[in-house]
């Protein structure tokens, strides 16, 4: 199945973020630490009326709170509108 967004929405997918470093303090086995703010996202496509200079394969940062969860058919997909976008990233 193949996903379009619309209306200025971005489909992203989450990029692995690196573990962090075990420090020397004991904490319960079911401690998660709080969720970052934002989050890095690959742009995987874009509706035709976004305005951002985006391409398919760049990275960007987004508020966590802002991406929509959208399950269909048991397949997930991660959006977020052009206006939630922090900042696009690139070496260089």
């Amino acid at each position: 199945m193949n996903l379009t967004p619309k209306n200025r929405y971005i489909r992203i997918e989450e990029l692995t973020t690196i573990a962090p470093e075990k420090k020397g303090f004991i904490l319960p086995d079911n401690y998660e630490p709080p969720p970052e703010e934002y989050d890095y996202f690959r742009v995987i496509s874009q509706a035709e009326d976004c305005t951002l200079a985006l391409k398919n394969g760049d990275t960007i940062a987004v508020e966590r709170h802002m991406v929509k969860n959208l399950v269909f058919h048991k397949e997930k997909y991660l959006l977020v509108l052009e206006n939630y976008v922090l900042a696009s990233l690139a070496d260089g």
